[in-house]
């Protein structure tokens, strides 16, 4: 499906489809941060947006568990 949003790398065992468009995607996103669930972490000087529940050290890690946890979509 075109502007699938898949989390992939050269670090990532598995590949996630974890949402069927961009604006499926950033809806969940906007959710989650009117939800009040999420943190934003220093690394340095860097600033990192990160999901508070479940907690992860990288937003792919919590994204992925949250994948898993609901049968492979995003709420």
């Amino acid at each position: 499906m075109v502007g699938q949003v898949i989390i992939f790398g050269c670090d990532e065992k598995i590949k996630y489809v974890v949402a069927n468009s961009w604006a499926d995607f950033l809806n969940y996103v906007a959710f989650e941060l009117e939800a009040g669930n999420f943190c934003i972490d220093q690394e340095g000087e860097d600033k990192i947006l990160n999901i508070k529940d479940p907690p992860s050290q990288h937003y792919h890690d919590a994204i992925a568990a949250i994948y898993r946890k609901n049968n492979h979509i995003l709420p």
